[in-house]
């Protein structure tokens, strides 16, 4: 591949510029690090080289003006330029201090200071620029600018992103059958495609109508597991959707799957009392029931709870009350003396299983 080259340029490239008997004040913009005045005894300097290599390669973007080569999303590549620095500083000493620049090759303007310069003193500054495999880069030709001497020389070049990541494989395990409202454990494990050794430090997402107040998202562990919880939808209902991807880094690119699973109704506890036991013939006694959630270990309350005895017993159907308790009294026991079965019985509903309570005994005597 033959590549060409850009050149540094004495352009001032300020917005605006002041002087108010004191070293060159230029405004510029930029959107990270320091600004420019920022550092602390900045020296001025002049660029005597700058140089990238990539992919092993060194390219000279001063002496090849255009220059564009290829660059990895994954290794990055490094820029080493030489600074000679002025006798004084801009504060009129020659005590050590530094030396600013800015460049946008991550994309934004970024504001750096050189620490440590001495006065007419040349000062090497290396520095790795990585993008990273994220936002679908690959192929993509971007421009990248450097300024130094308060925006006074700039050096620009293009880079050809190529991705070089590593596949990682991600799973989830199976969730199954849940009670519809309960917290659910989210797990899996994310994986080097090639050795299928677990991919550590990467964050994984959810999404998905089945990861409801989800607890947050986890990072992988070394092993590349990871373990979150969420809460099921607050119905019955099947394929419920839970979706997870990976996240990018300067190694791997985002990968994704998902799986799906059932909520199932709570099921439910009733007992059954009888008093007193046993009970005169003819005489009055009561009949008492509980229905409770026995996922939340909460009462019932609304809950219509029937009855099927040895004739001639009755016992007359009623909603269970806010304590999720059914109560009835006054019942008139048989005249004949004898054992008469009683139970209880909850028919379900769309949350709730069928129960029947034991079988009680009325013992009439």
């Amino acid at each position: 591949m033959q590549y060409r080259t850009a050149t540094i340029t004495g352009i001032l490239v300020g917005i605006l510029a002041i002087s108010i008997c004191s070293p060159l004040v230029v405004i510029n913009a930029y959107a990270h690090g320091s600004p420019p005045g920022s550092c602390g005894n900045e020296y001025d300097y002049t660029v005597k080289s700058f140089k990238i290599t990539s992919y092993g390669q060194t390219y000279d973007p001063i002496a090849n003006p255009g220059l564009t080569f290829d660059g990895s999303l994954r290794y990055g590549y490094d820029v080493t330029f030489v600074i000679h620095s002025a006798k004084t500083s801009r504060d009129g000493n020659s005590n050590a201090g530094s030396a600013w620049y800015e460049n946008t090759a991550l994309g934004f303007g970024n504001g750096v200071c050189i620490q440590n310069v001495n006065p007419d003193q040349d000062k090497t500054v290396t520095v790795s620029i990585v993008r990273g495999q994220c936002g679908g880069q690959d192929g993509q030709v971007a421009y990248a600018e450097w300024n130094f001497e308060y925006f006074t020389y700039k050096v620009t070049y293009n880079v050809k992103w190529h991705s070089d990541a590593r596949t990682a494989n991600l799973t989830l395990d199976p969730v199954g059958k849940v009670p519809w409202g309960k917290d659910i454990t989210i797990s899996g494990k994310l994986t080097d495609a090639e050795t299928g050794h677990g991919v550590g430090g990467i964050q994984i997402v959810f999404w998905g109508n089945g990861v409801a107040n989800i607890g947050n998202y986890p990072t992988t562990n070394a092993d590349g597991t990871f373990s979150t919880t969420a809460t099921a939808p607050s119905t019955v209902g099947s394929g419920w959707n839970v979706s997870a991807e990976s996240s990018c880094d300067s190694t791997y690119t985002e990968s994704s799957t998902s799986i799906t699973y059932n909520t199932i109704k709570h099921k439910t506890s009733l007992t059954l009392y009888l008093y007193p036991d046993p009970v005169a013939p003819s005489g009055t006694y009561k009949v008492h029931s509980a229905l409770k959630d026995s996922v939340t270990s909460t009462p019932l309350p609304g809950k219509t709870i029937t009855f099927t005895a040895t004739p001639p017993v009755t016992i007359p159907s009623k909603a269970t009350d806010s304590s999720g308790v059914y109560r009835a009294t006054g019942l008139v026991a048989p005249s004949s003396p004898g054992s008469y079965n009683i139970q209880a019985h909850f028919a379900g509903d769309s949350l709730y299983s069928a129960r029947d309570s034991k079988v009680s005994v009325l013992t009439v005597s």
